[in-house]
């Protein structure tokens, strides 16, 4: 397996030698979280799949492995490829059919919404208690699609958005493709040595019965940021 060291010489003269934060070519373990979801779906009876943020904007879509039998709902805040519901998940029970659905997925969605946990509870009241789900979103990553980009998740953060009180247990969290940081102007509180933020963050999850708490607040009354249409 191959690895690699990265030698830094600095404007003093200094020399450092910083070991890749990872091996060349190794398995991303936030993708293969999402494999082990999908191994969950083929073994379960045929059902409904939600995806949040389904629009194929570069040809790209997931629903193709789905087993016969399933159905696929692709639901995206704007219409375009593979997009079967426009809506926002902020409101999804409001336009989507009460504990409809036995699977939900998400990719690289939710550093795009306002109010994750309130997306989170509206996942709730949409998905069948027993179902699963699998999100994946950026820890680190530059600011893209503004003016709506809004959050990061390590696998940390995932417990805030899928637990007891919203109706959720965790089956697994993860974070991987470490990055290294490097600021603009270099600081003593810019200078991150060799700590990495992790490109992906990953969640997988299961519903465990109704959410006990609810945010009623409408995105639209906080604030008119419109998803750029790229």
């Amino acid at each position: 397996m191959l690895s690699a060291r990265l030698r830094i010489r600095l404007s003093d003269g200094r020399e450092h030698l910083v070991d890749a934060p990872g091996s060349l070519g190794r398995e991303n373990r936030v993708e293969a979280l999402f494999d082990r979801f999908k191994s969950m779906v083929c073994t379960r009876p045929p059902g409904h799949l939600l995806e949040v943020g389904s629009r194929a904007r570069m040809g790209v879509t997931r629903r193709d492995w789905l087993p016969e039998g399933w159905h696929y709902t692709g639901m995206d805040v704007v219409p375009g490829p593979n997009v079967d519901v426009v809506g926002d998940i902020h409101l999804a029970s409001s336009f989507l059919p009460a504990e409809g659905f036995d699977a939900v997925m998400s990719h690289v969605v939710f550093e795009h919404l306002m109010m994750p946990w309130k997306a989170a509870v509206e996942i709730n009241r949409v998905m069948r208690t027993g179902g699963v789900g699998a999100i994946l979103a950026p820890q680190t990553w530059s600011l893209h699609e503004e003016p709506c980009d809004y959050f990061r998740f390590s696998r940390h953060a995932w417990q805030a958005l899928f637990n007891a009180a919203t109706g959720f247990e965790i089956i697994e969290a993860r974070h991987d493709m470490p990055a290294y940081i490097v600021a603009q102007h270099l600081m003593a509180e810019t200078a991150f040595r060799e700590l990495p933020g992790m490109l992906s963050s990953g969640v997988l999850f299961r519903k465990t019965g109704p959410s006990t708490v609810d945010w009623p607040v409408d995105p639209r009354q906080i604030s008119d940021d419109r998803y750029p249409v790229v």
